[in-house]
């Protein structure tokens, strides 16, 4: 008599189909996401270009995706407090975060012991604006122009503080590489977030601050702060009277500051492709290119995440070389 239940032929259709069973959980996440709220960690302070660009890039992804983008602000350590918890955090799409090249690339020169390795730890998403910063002192201060601000560095060498919104941000670089290329000797004073590091100069409590030029342009314009020059190779479109560093003498000196959206490494690839096409079109359309010119950041190149990896290894081998000609380190 011939059995009612064949289970040789039943184990064969359970193991072949143990593959789809086990793979199908992932992929409805995926196709499905985001069916809850999505935390973004900014790992630099309130006030900084970090918050501002992920808070106006955050409202249009919230309308787009309709799930509430979350903004996680955890400054410390020169971003490294925050970057960290990134890159710990479940894979799962839920937990992204605000990158730049000061907490992915120029922490890898300036610690000694990063707890996360930009290359491994993360998927990048997309890259979201760019900055350039402006030199600036108190109104009260005679200098009119970087070679002024050498001289009275000159004249009383260990004296005179520049501020920044902590270690291993563009801030922290750009005076390093200023005392790299003149020989001068102020010292650097880190500060929680970059909005306390530009009051500390209108209060008088340090002399000068490198800031990217969306937390300083309204002191600037409205006589808070004077400037005195600005960061990259180019006249910035925002402060088109201050001239560049390069302009007044300092050939080459070049410093900007990038800012991108990455996930934890492990997270599905649908929703970091899904990510990157609503980031591109968000940051392409006319409303989020005014709010973000407005505020003071210049467009970048859109990216694939395979690109903006590339991009943020070849930061990582510039930076690391000049923050170790200047001698510089994070306590």
């Amino acid at each position: 008599m011939k059995p009612c239940f064949d289970f040789r032929a039943a184990a064969i259709v359970v193991h072949a189909a143990l593959p789809l069973c086990m793979t199908s959980p992932v992929w409805a996440a995926s196709s499905d996401y985001p069916v809850k709220p999505i935390r973004l960690i900014v790992p630099l302070g309130a006030g900084s270009s970090a918050d501002i660009i992920s808070r106006i890039v955050s409202r249009e992804l919230t309308q787009t995706l309709g799930q509430q983008i979350v903004v996680d602000t955890r400054p410390g350590a020169g971003g490294t407090i925050g970057t960290t918890q990134g890159a710990r955090a479940t894979p799962d799409g839920y937990t992204l975060m605000l990158g730049t090249n000061g907490t992915l690339a120029i922490n890898v020169g300036l610690y000694k012991e990063l707890k996360y390795d930009p290359l491994k730890d993360f998927m990048p998403i997309a890259s979201l604006g760019a900055v350039v910063n402006a030199l600036s002192v108190h109104p009260a201060n005679p200098a009119k122009g970087v070679m002024d601000l050498v001289a009275q560095a000159k004249a009383k060498p260990g004296v005179l503080g520049y501020s920044s919104g902590g270690s291993g941000t563009s801030h922290h670089l750009s005076g390093e590489l200023l005392k790299a290329m003149t020989g001068i000797n102020i010292v650097h004073v880190p500060y929680r977030g970059a909005a306390e590091a530009a009051a500390s100069v209108i209060s008088g409590e340090t002399a000068m601050t490198f800031q990217n030029i969306p937390v300083v342009r309204g002191h600037i314009l409205q006589g808070r702060l004077k400037g005195l020059g600005t960061t990259g190779l180019k006249r910035s479109e925002f402060l088109p009277d201050l001239a560049t560093l390069d302009e007044q003498g300092l050939k080459g000196y070049d410093v900007n500051a990038w800012f991108g959206f990455f996930a934890p490494a492990g997270t599905p690839q649908p929703i970091v492709t899904r990510l990157n096409g609503e980031l591109l079109r968000i940051v392409a359309s006319s409303s989020t290119r005014a709010s973000l010119q407005k505020a003071g950041f210049q467009a970048v190149e859109p990216m694939t995440p395979a690109q903006l990896h590339k991009l943020l290894a070849a930061e990582i081998d510039r930076w690391v070389p000049i923050v170790k000609r200047a001698g510089a380190q994070a306590n």
